[in-house]
């Protein structure tokens, strides 16, 4: 899979709460755009793809606020019944990590259960696939285990899966003392790296990836030696926000950066159905009938 073009006109935005570097909490709006791309897997008209989720979401009437990817994946899957997106059962999606936020939204950082922000997504849509990010908790062992067997479920650590012929490959979590949760030391997380590019995936999905410096993009040293040494086609990655998420021309691979977005990837960007315009009204991107 290779990535054509990145859209950067949102076709949707959700509106939510963040906390910002200073400490103050903040209403922001998560976009959602397109993304052309070369192939996609069988039985998928499209593929979601986003990382670093940290944010909370709140709609008057509901007992309880929600995490963002929750309400990402509940939007998308509106959107997807208003015929304006492929219908669900022929989307698959992609996370690239850091998808928990504090709800009390007390400090920036934390670390918590995002077993619904995945379960959400596998909900709706044909499968999820992705890592885990430094922020993001899975339960007890016993817990995550069975999270695991739960269908349509690819939390991958080492791992590659083989969805609808694109073969998907995942590494979690970042580099860093490892008494800290979803870290490694560096010569442990290189290593799981070179097996995995060494099985030669379509797409690698990492938390943390490599930069870039001919690009001027910011990264991991160490991830990029291992790709310099052995391109693949396609690699996701979060953690570090690039203002241009897409870099092209990366000694034989691609890097598609996914902090803080949210790109919908197919073959070409549908229009709209006939007699449907996308309005915005009050918080919310909606369809509505043309005048």
């Amino acid at each position: 899979m290779r990535v054509q073009a990145v859209h950067k006109q949102p076709f949707h935005a959700i509106p939510y709460r963040a906390v910002a570097p200073s400490g103050e909490v903040r209403s922001r709006w998560f976009g959602l755009s397109h993304a052309t791309v070369d192939r996609l897997p069988e039985g998928c008209d499209a593929v979601f793809a986003c990382s670093d989720l940290q944010g909370i979401f709140e709609r008057a009437g509901e007992e309880a606020p929600r995490l963002l990817g929750e309400a990402v994946a509940a939007e998308l899957a509106k959107l997807a019944g208003g015929g304006y997106l492929p219908g669900a059962a022929r989307v698959g999606v992609l996370l690239c990590g850091d998808l928990f936020v504090r709800p009390q939204l007390d400090r920036r950082g934390g670390i918590g259960d995002v077993r619904p922000v995945w379960r959400a997504f596998a909900r709706h849509f044909r499968w999820v696939a992705g890592v885990a990010g430094n922020h993001d908790d899975f339960g007890t062992a016993k817990e995550r285990a069975a999270f695991l067997s739960e269908p349509g479920i690819h939390l991958l650590d080492g791992e590659v899966v083989d969805l609808g012929g694109l073969r998907v490959a995942g590494l979690g979590g970042i580099i860093g003392d490892p008494v800290k949760p979803q870290r490694r030391k560096e010569k442990d997380f290189v290593r799981a790296l070179k097996k995995l590019v060494g099985a030669r995936p379509d797409v690698m999905l990492l938390h943390q990836g490599p930069d870039a410096p001919e690009f001027k993009l910011s990264g991991h040293r160490a991830v990029r030696e291992v790709l310099g040494r052995a391109p693949v086609p396609l690699v996701m990655s979060g953690h570090t926000h690039w203002k241009e998420p897409l870099a092209t021309n990366f000694r034989g691979s691609q890097l598609l950066n996914l902090e803080g977005r949210g790109l919908l990837l197919q073959r070409g960007v549908p229009s709209l159905p006939a007699g449907l315009k996308l309005q915005f009204s009050g918080a919310h991107w909606h369809l509505a009938a043309e005048l």
